[in-house]
């Protein structure tokens, strides 16, 4: 039990140092594929939020002309992995629980090298 206790105020420390500074901290990981990879991409969020008044957070996926769906919801410290379903212009909006706009990161493919001359 202390081993865990231990465990967790560590990540916190490691996530509020690595966030510190900023309210709302939001990164996707990688946020940019090379194009000959594509469909089969996988990004890590991570999100650090201390804005006052935020008690929980979500997190939705959309594309251009899409609707927000919602992907994710929880705690204001967590760090998850989606599936191999990230492709380029894929956008993850962070909200507040109460539909709050907090931040926005959108992922985009660099063009496939040697794809156009047949290799």
């Amino acid at each position: 039990m202390k081993l865990k206790l231990i465990l967790l105020v560590f990540l916190i420390f490691v996530a509020c140092y690595k966030f510190a500074g900023r309210d709302v901290n939001f990164d996707v990981q990688p946020h940019r594929f090379d194009s000959c990879t594509q469909p089969a991409n996988i990004s890590e969020l991570s999100w650090a939020i201390t804005k006052p008044g935020v008690t929980s957070v979500a997190v939705y996926v959309t594309k251009v002309g899409e609707p927000e769906t919602l992907w994710s919801s929880g705690p204001l410290i967590r760090t998850l992995k989606t599936g191999a379903w990230v492709s380029d212009g894929l956008t993850f909006v962070l909200r507040d629980q109460n539909n709050n706009f907090l931040a926005r990161r959108t992922v985009d493919t660099t063009r496939c090298v040697g794809a156009e001359f047949g290799e």
